[in-house]
Formats: C-alpha cells, sequence, structure tokens
C-alpha cells in the first residue's frame, strides 16, 4: 500500500512538473509587446519638414488590404502625415515623386485616422525637393562671419549675410559677374541672389565654425534702403 502512494505521489509530482515546464514554454515563446515610443504631434497650424514620400500604411495590417494610394509623407522623425493639395487641379501632389525626400511646407490639421498611418494631415502650400541645392533671394544685413574657435579680431573677414537674429549664411562671389561691384560696407542692408547650400549638404567641417545655415554663391548683390 505505502508503495503504491509512492507511485501516485511521484506520478503528481511528474505531472506538476511537465505543466510546470510547459506552462513556462508558453510564456518566454509568446510575443512580448513592445511600446513604441512616444512621438510629438505638432500644433496645428503653419508647418514645415521633410520626409520621404509614400502610400500611407494602412493600421490594421491583420484584415484585407485594399490597393488604393493614400499620398502621405514619413518624416525625419519616423512620423507619418497625410497629404492634401491646395490646388483644385492637384498639381502639387500629381508632381511629387514615391521615395523621393521632400520639404514640404503648409497648413497642418492634427486627426485620429483609424484607417491609415498618420498624425492629420498637411495641405501643402509649397513642395521641393529636399537636401539640393536651391536658387533663393534673401535680405539682410551684409556681416563678417564670427569664428568660434579664434578671439583674433584681426581676422580676414569672411563675408556673410545675417537674415534673422540666428541665420547667417556665408557669401561666395566666385560666380558673380564680372565687372559688378561687389564692395559694400559692414552693416549694410542688401539684397543676394543665387544658389544656396545647406551647411549638412557641404563636407568640409570649415565652414560649421562660424554656426551658419549653409552656402549663399552670389550671382546678384543689391545696396537696400
Amino acid at each position: 500500500m505505502r508503495v503504491h502512494l509512492k507511485i501516485v505521489t511521484g506520478i503528481f509530482f511528474f505531472v506538476i512538473a511537465v505543466a510546470a515546464i510547459i506552462l513556462a514554454v508558453i510564456i518566454f515563446q509568446e510575443p512580448r509587446h513592445q511600446e513604441e515610443p512616444a512621438v510629438m504631434v505638432p500644433p496645428a497650424g503653419e508647418i514645415v519638414l521633410k520626409g520621404e514620400i509614400l502610400c500611407l500604411p494602412h493600421e490594421d495590417l491583420d484584415g484585407l488590404q485594399t490597393l488604393e494610394c493614400a499620398f502621405g509623407i514619413k518624416d525625419d522623425e519616423g512620423r507619418y502625415f497625410g497629404l492634401r493639395d491646395s490646388k483644385d487641379d492637384y498639381s502639387t501632389i500629381s508632381s511629387l515623386r514615391m521615395g523621393v525626400r521632400y520639404e514640404i511646407s503648409g497648413t497642418f490639421e492634427p486627426k485620429d485616422d483609424t484607417r491609415y498611418k498618420s498624425m492629420g494631415t498637411i495641405e501643402i502650400s509649397g513642395a521641393e525637393i529636399a537636401d539640393v541645392p536651391k536658387e533663393v533671394s534673401s535680405e539682410g544685413e551684409y556681416i563678417c562671419l564670427d569664428d568660434s574657435t579664434t578671439a583674433d579680431s584681426a581676422a580676414e573677414c569672411v563675408s556673410g549675410l545675417r537674415t534673422t537674429a540666428t541665420d547667417e549664411y556665408a557669401l561666395h562671389f566666385d560666380n558673380f559677374p564680372r565687372g559688378v561691384s561687389k564692395e559694400i560696407e559692414i552693416n549694410t542692408r542688401i539684397r543676394v541672389s543665387g544658389t544656396l547650400v545647406a551647411i549638412e549638404l557641404i563636407s568640409s567641417d570649415h565652414w560649421r565654425k562660424y554656426g551658419i545655415k549653409g552656402i549663399i554663391d552670389a550671382k546678384e548683390l543689391i545696396e537696400i534702403e
């Protein structure tokens, strides 16, 4: 009788051990839900951002997927936005190329979207391919750029343009028309037209010591009142 009891007890503990092992395997094999980091929803109103043009991904990837393309942009922070054209002929959106980085400007309207991954919709007022030189015409104060690596006030003046309290640009005159004077007194207000290369596109570290937004290859320079 005692032997029989030992056998029953052994079987009982064996079953418990097997059940515990199976439960542990199920727990560790179950996919762990990782919470996505919180992303900031921009305030409603004017917005400018850079990102890749794409078809917005569906919010529910488990059900049937439709084939229509909802135009959108995924910005550099990984956020999705729907796009709406401000023109009746949809000429702005129709000119966008899939998979290309653009700088989009417009008016943002936050909105929860249960169908697509999107924080809301941007009504586009402007769209340019990002990170390429662009033609600009800017007004500001003609200055000597400050070199953050030296306190030598007698250093050579590096021509610059200050458009706001914080935005400054270096000026190049390599392609300036011959015979046209570019002699301008410091602190004079000027208008400069030319090709802007953003500082992010300049591989040399030389220009970063000036704290500039980019370099304008000036083709026209006018002194203004």
